[in-house]
């Protein structure tokens, strides 16, 4: 008989600690996001399945209102307020679950989480978000920023301002990112090992960042073809799009519009293309094949069929303070 056997049967006439079965949404958030972008990098549809599975419970079981978010659920109810980590946490796991299944709703589901955040814990005075929301019992509403083993709740909230901002074409969201660089630009340049999922943020607001849109037929193994060129780079400042071409694009632009985002004329049935920038000539089409080629530098070269956003800081040397942005020079 082994150690672990007797081991086992020792510790079963003990009474068993108690087990933390509690669901919460920020977390939820953080994991839903990790299987999103797993299952992208791994090519696994199982990562995705789980991380559908989990925004589904979050959505339909955890909500206290329109918009709204609870922060914990336990034996089947929903209680306590969300706070800002709830909704900053979903909606980034929400816009990694659209960049894997490019589903609108999921799009959508972020931006109303984005919009309820910043009705309910925006500073208008300064800028930033409070932890809790306005009308709490709390005497004292903190902002957190210290990014220790989990990002806080501001650094989250920024990277999606940006990211929705160029996801849905809203310049309003964008403008709460330039404000909450501004509020925290001190103590970011005082401690900047303290505040590194803020530092990624600040890099997507400096520039160069990247909006890809693939048009195509959803179904088409030439759309699957780009999606994993993509899908193998590894792009942090880049967010990407879907625009389906053919049957059902309509539907699809009507749900885009609802979204926020300025959707494009459907195209013909065929083989994809990524979408040019605005008032620039589209090139010749290429092959399939190189055309997937032509991914691979897209680090390095920003001229095959890709869009390139400069940024408020493009061009400004990052090691000298800019007004309101923190300075680079001591990290």
């Amino acid at each position: 008989e082994g150690i672990r056997d007797k081991l086992f049967r020792a510790r079963e006439k003990r009474v068993r600690p108690f087990k933390d079965t509690k669901i919460l949404a920020d977390w939820n958030g953080l994991m839903i996001g990790a299987l999103a972008a797993a299952s992208r990098v791994a090519d696994d549809d199982r990562f995705v399945r789980a991380a559908e599975k989990a925004a589904r419970f979050v959505l339909d079981e955890m909500r206290d209102r329109p918009g709204g978010l609870r922060h914990a659920a336990s034996n089947g109810e929903a209680r306590v307020p969300a706070f800002l980590d709830d909704y900053a946490f979903l909606a980034d796991g929400l816009i990694e679950l659209y960049e894997s299944t490019f589903d609108l709703e999921y799009l959508e589901e972020a931006l109303v989480l984005v919009d309820t955040a910043i009705s309910s814990f925006w500073d208008d005075s300064s800028g930033g978000f409070f932890f809790v929301r306005a009308g709490s019992e709390l005497p004292y509403r903190r902002k957190e920023l210290y990014d220790g083993a989990i990002p806080s709740g501001n650094s989250v909230m920024l990277m999606n301002l940006l990211r929705l901002a160029r996801l849905t074409g809203r310049p309003d969201l964008e403008a709460r990112a330039s404000e909450m660089n501004r509020a925290f630009a001190d103590e970011v340049r005082a401690r900047p090992r303290t505040y590194t999922a803020f530092l990624g943020g600040l890099t997507v607001a400096a520039g160069p960042s990247h909006e890809v849109v693939i048009v195509g037929p959803r179904r088409e193994e030439s759309t699957a073809a780009l999606r994993g060129a993509l899908a193998r780079l590894y792009l942090p400042n880049a967010v990407v799009l879907f625009k389906p071409a053919g049957k059902g694009a309509s539907e699809s632009a009507e749900k885009g519009k609802s979204a926020g985002r300025p959707m494009r004329p459907a195209e013909s049935e065929g083989s994809p293309e990524i979408a040019p920038k605005p008032g620039v000539a589209p090139a010749e089409p290429a092959p399939m094949a190189a055309r997937v080629e032509a991914l691979a530098p897209f680090t390095r070269a920003l001229d095959v069929g890709r869009r390139t956003h400069p940024g408020p800081l493009r061009g400004r040397d990052l090691r000298a303070p800019a007004p309101g942005w923190p300075a680079l020079r001591s990290i």
